[in-house]
C-alpha cells in the first residue's frame, strides 16, 4: 500500500499505525519486541535511576499511544484531557514532581494540529464560524497584543500563563469541532456528570472516612495551607481537584446543569430522572462538605435563570417553595459547622475575607483607570510572585476573577473579556430557543444556566482559572455555539428526505 498525493504520508502513517496496533492488537513481531525490550528497560531505569524517574519513564510509555491517538482520533483527545483535568491535583499530591501539567499542554498542541491538518483537506471551518468564535478569537489578539505592554515588566510571567490560557482557548474550537452530532454532545455531557459524580464520592469519602496518607501529609505540609483549610472547626474537602473552592464550584455548577436536565426535559424516563436526582443530591452534600461559601449561591442562581427562561407557570410556585425553605435555613439557629457556613454565605456583610476584598478593589481601582492595558498577564498570580516577587502587583490578591483580567490586561482588556462572556451568554439564550429537540434544548438550557453561575460567582472568587473548571467553561460555550449549528443541520437534513 502506498501513499496517493492526495492522502498524504500522515494518512499512510496512520493506516500503518492502525493496522500493527488496533487492527493486529500488536500480535505480531513489532508487539513482541516492546514487550521484551520495553520490561528491560524499564527495569533497568526503575534500578538504577530511582522511583521519579521511573514513574516519569512509565508515564511516557503509557503517554506516547495516548498522544497518537489523540492525533488520529481527536474526540479521545477531547474525552482524555477533560479526565485528566479532574484528576491532575490528586495525582500531584500523590507525586509532586510529575509533570502532568506538561502532558496536557502538550495533549492539547496536539489535538489542536490533528484538527488543523484534518481540516486542510475536509476544508469545513463551519465549527470556528460564528459570533462567540469571532470575540475568543479577538480576545485572544488582544492578550498576545499586550505581550508588548510597555507596563509589563515581566515577560515570563506572560509566558508562562499564556501556555496554559492559549491552550483553554483552543480547546474552545477542538471541542466545537469533535461536536458533530446530537449523539456526540450528549455523550460529553455524560462524561461531565460522571466526573463529577466520582469527584463528589470521592469528597463524601473524605469527610465520612478521612484523608489518605498522602493527601494528609499535603494538607499538614504547610501551615498556612492548613489554616486555610481547616476552617469552623473542621477540615474542608478538596476531593481530588485543586482545593475547595475550585470542587465546591464545580459541585455547584454541575447541580445546575442537572436540575435543568431533570426539569427542562418533559420526555427524560422517570428511572433516569430519579437518578439524576440522586446524583443532585450526593453533589449538594459533597459541596457542603467543601465550605466554599460562594458555591452555596450557585444553585439558587442557576435555578433563578432557569425560571426566566423556561417560562413555566409550575415552576414559579416551586420556586417560591424553595425560597422559603431556604429562607428558613439560612436563618434558623444550629451548631452544626456545615449549616453555619452555609448560612455565612448569605451574610457577606459579616464577612471579614468579603470585607478585605472590597478594600483591596477600592484600593486598586485608580491604578487600573491609569493603565489602560494592565500590568502585564500573569503579574498578579504565582508566577508574579516567581518572577517578579519585588514588582507592585505581585503581591496584589485579585480574588476576584473581573479584578484579575482588569489589573493584568487593564481596562481594555475588562471591556474585551466581559463583551466575550455576554456573546456567549446571549448566544447561548438564542441557541435554547431555536432548538427544538427536547433533549438537546434541556442540555442547553443547562449551559446557559451554568454559565451565569459563573458570571457571577467569578465577581467573589477566580472561579474560571483552574481546572476543571478553566475547561468545563469553553465546552459549555462550545456546546452553546454548535448546538444550533446542530439543529439547524438537522431541520435541513428532513426537510431534504421529506423532499426528497
Amino acid at each position: 500500500m502506498y501513499p496517493s498525493k492526495r492522502s498524504g504520508i500522515f494518512v499512510f502513517v496512520k493506516e500503518k499505525i492502525k493496522q500493527r496496533i488496533f487492527d493486529e492488537r500488536l500480535g505480531n513481531w513489532l508487539g513482541v519486541l516492546l514487550s521484551v525490550g520495553g520490561g528491560l528497560f524499564y527495569a533497568f531505569v526503575l534500578g538504577r535511576m530511582g522511583f521519579t524517574l521511573g514513574v516519569l519513564l512509565l508515564g511516557a510509555v503509557i503517554g506516547t499511544p495516548l498522544l497518537l491517538a489523540s492525533l488520529f482520533y481527536p474526540t479521545f483527545g477531547v474525552y482524555f484531557i477533560l479526565t485528566v483535568s479532574y484528576f491532575l491535583l490528586g495525582i500531584k499530591r500523590f507525586i509532586p514532581n510529575v509533570p502532568v501539567g506538561l502532558f496536557t499542554d502538550v495533549m492539547m498542541m496536539t489535538l489542536a494540529f490533528s484538527v488543523f491538518y484534518n481540516n486542510i483537506t475536509e476544508k469545513n471551518w463551519d465549527f470556528a464560524k460564528g459570533a462567540i468564535s469571532r470575540m475568543v478569537l479577538i480576545y485572544i489578539g488582544y492578550v498576545f497584543i499586550t505581550f508588548f505592554n510597555p507596563a509589563a515588566g515581566c515577560k515570563l510571567c506572560f509566558i508562562y500563563t499564556m501556555r496554559s490560557m492559549a491552550g483553554y482557548m483552543l480547546f474552545y474550537f477542538i471541542v466545537s469541532y469533535v461536536l458533530k452530532t446530537k449523539e456526540q454532545v450528549k455523550r460529553l455531557v455524560k462524561l461531565w456528570i460522571l466526573l463529577s459524580l466520582l469527584a463528589a464520592l470521592y469528597g463524601i469519602k473524605q469527610d465520612l472516612i478521612g484523608l489518605a496518607g498522602f493527601e494528609d501529609r499535603w494538607v499538614h505540609a504547610d501551615p498556612k495551607r492548613f489554616w486555610l483549610l481547616f476552617q469552623w472547626g473542621r477540615l474542608r474537602k478538596f476531593s481530588f481537584m485543586a482545593d475547595p473552592v475550585t470542587f465546591g464550584f464545580n459541585m455547584g455548577y454541575t447541580q445546575v446543569l442537572i436540575a435543568a436536565l431533570i426539569l427542562g426535559n418533559k420526555r427524560l424516563a422517570l428511572h433516569k430522572k430519579v437518578i439524576l436526582v440522586i446524583v443532585l443530591i450526593l453533589m449538594f452534600q459533597a459541596m457542603l462538605y467543601s465550605g466554599t461559601r460562594a458555591a452555596f449561591v450557585i444553585f439558587p442562581i442557576g435555578m433563578f435563570m432557569f425560571i426566566i427562561l423556561s417560562k413555566n407557570k409550575k415552576m414559579y410556585a416551586l420556586a417560591v417553595i424553595g425560597a422559603l425553605m431556604m429562607g428558613v435555613i439560612i436563618v434558623m439557629p444550629t451548631s452544626n459547622p456545615t449549616i453555619k457556613r452555609f448560612q455565612s454565605a448569605f451574610q457577606p456583610s459579616d464577612d471579614p475575607s468579603y470585607l478585605v476584598r472590597l478594600e483591596n478593589q477600592r484600593r486598586i481601582r485608580p491604578w487600573v483607570w491609569k493603565h489602560p492595558l494592565g500590568g502585564g498577564l500573569g503579574a498578579t498570580g504565582i508566577w508574579g510572585q516567581r518572577f517578579a516577587p519585588n514588582a507592585f502587583l505581585s503581591g496584589f490578591p485579585p480574588d476576584s476573577g473581573y479584578v484579575r483580567v482588569a489589573v493584568e490586561l487593564g481596562w481594555i482588556g475588562l471591556t474585551i473579556y466581559m463583551l466575550l462572556w455576554i456573546t456567549i451568554f446571549i448566544e447561548g439564550i438564542k441557541s435554547y430557543f431555536r432548538i427544538r429537540d427536547p433533549a438537546m434544548k434541556s442540555i442547553a438550557l443547562g449551559m446557559i444556566c451554568s454559565l451565569f453561575t459563573l458570571y457571577i460567582v467569578n465577581y467573589a472568587q477566580q472561579a474560571v482559572n483552574q481546572v476543571p473548571t478553566s475547561l468545563m467553561f469553553w465546552v459549555m460555550a462550545a456546546i452553546i455555539s454548535r448546538g444550533s449549528q446542530l439543529e439547524q443541520a438537522s431541520r435541513k437534513l428532513r426537510m431534504e428526505e421529506a423532499g426528497a
